[in-house]
């Protein structure tokens, strides 16, 4: 018989607060899953929640929590990468009166950048989360599985920080759970937003635990 629907409530709400554990990172990175749970606790509440494709999605989905359906906007019927800074630019301007936050990884992220430069123009109510693992997840997955070397899916980026800096928003890079608790109080406020966190993530890790 089916669970009451009580049970099945409570093991949701436990299963989405679960924090994760800190397993071993590369020096310099952070678990993409650490991140995502320690930003969510930052994240206002009410915000519209807009990801891009990518393994990244999930401790995204898991952890960043939009209180209204419609304001939880993904972009991967799509098919592509690429999408999630421009769609999060869009949803910022049609709802001014709250925070979106756009979640993305390095290879969107890169494909996608320059649409920051539309939110800063705008002065809209958007910050972005680069999830920067330095590689195209799920080719670096793939070739894993296949036995191939994954540096072929490992780039070297530019800082996702230092860009939107460049193009007039405000940009944090945190590597460490430390940086992420460091970051200031007023990080995710309607007042000083664009912003972007970059997360210095680790390509090692396997998000699918």
């Amino acid at each position: 018989p089916a669970p009451p629907q009580n049970d099945l409530a409570e093991e949701l709400k436990a299963f989405y607060s679960e924090e994760p554990s800190r397993g071993a990172t590369s020096p310099g990175t952070i678990d993409s899953r650490v991140a995502a749970y320690m930003l969510s606790r930052r994240l206002p509440k009410g915000a519209a929640i807009v990801t891009d494709g990518g393994r990244f999605i999930r401790p995204s989905w898991k952890y960043f929590e939009a209180l209204d359906p419609s304001l939880n906007v993904e972009t991967n019927n799509f098919g592509s990468i690429g999408l999630g800074i421009a769609t999060a630019v869009g949803v910022a301007s049609a709802r001014q009166d709250l925070v979106t936050i756009g979640a993305v990884g390095d290879g969107g992220g890169m494909m996608g950048i320059k649409e920051f430069s539309t939110a800063v123009r705008n002065r809209l109510p958007l910050a972005v989360i680069v999830f920067n693992d330095s590689a195209y997840g799920a080719e670096f997955n793939k070739l894993e599985e296949y036995g191939a070397a994954p540096i072929h899916a490992v780039m070297d980026w530019p800082s996702f920080a230092d860009m939107a800096t460049a193009m007039g928003g405000t940009g944090y890079k945190v590597s460490s759970p430390q940086d992420i608790s460091a970051l200031p109080s007023h990080v995710f406020h309607h007042d000083h937003l664009p912003a972007l966190i970059e997360v210095v993530a680790d390509p090692k890790v396997d998000l699918q635990r």
